[in-house]
């Protein structure tokens, strides 16, 4: 509950982040991160999350996206959430992760960062290499 209150308590020292972002150098600034995978859930659990979906839906997002980023543009088309410092999101696993945090910050008019992470492990010529 206290990882859900605080960012939404104080957006102005909060920033949205996907579960694969890292945020541990967010707590050392005394940044509160709202993971939007969880903030969903928590909206599932007052039984609202179909009607944030309608809503973000019916504002063009498609039907197929993950419904936690569903729900999330709905609460961000409602107005529900409130303006954060910033946004920070990851390429990793989700497709919609990208997209999902440029709308939004667009939109919120606030400092989007992604995190490209590599598809896969490769060694760059002259880079990491072992030296004897």
């Amino acid at each position: 509950m206290k990882n859900i209150k605080e960012p939404l308590s104080s957006p102005q020292n909060s920033a949205w982040v996907n579960i694969f972002a890292p945020n541990e150098f967010l707590h050392a600034m005394d940044i509160y991160s709202l993971f939007i995978e969880a903030y969903s859930s928590f909206m599932s659990g007052f039984l609202i999350e179909d009607a944030l979906i309608d809503k973000a839906e019916s504002a063009g997002i498609s039907n197929t996206l993950c419904s936690f980023h569903k729900a999330f543009l709905g609460s961000g088309e409602l107005n529900i959430l409130k303006k954060p410092k910033m946004a920070i999101t990851t390429s990793m696993v989700c497709d919609a992760n990208i997209n999902t945090f440029r709308y939004l910050s667009k939109k919120y008019d606030i400092p989007l960062y992604i995190i490209d992470i590599p598809y896969e492990y490769n060694r760059l010529p002259g880079v990491c290499e072992k030296t004897t």
